[in-house]
């Protein structure tokens, strides 16, 4: 859908919360909590990863890690 705001087209999207599935409508740009709905989703997910039940299943690579790999002797 797009709508005209002050003169301007803008164009509303949206996408569902990755913790607890709620639509998220929004205006460009992408919301800061993107792709949580709120801080508390946010916090969630960061819970989940510090408590380790999020892994990553494969061995990482140098591209993986970017710049950083450069610095490895």
């Amino acid at each position: 859908m797009i709508r005209k705001l002050d003169g301007f087209e803008s164009e509303r999207r949206s996408y569902r919360c990755t913790i607890c599935g709620r639509a998220v409508r929004y205006e460009s740009p992408l919301p800061k909590q993107y792709p949580f709905c709120t801080e508390r989703c946010q916090m969630i997910d960061l819970g989940r990863w510090l408590q380790e039940e999020y892994t990553i299943d494969r061995h990482t690579t140098p591209e993986d890690l970017g710049e950083s790999a450069e610095f490895e002797g």
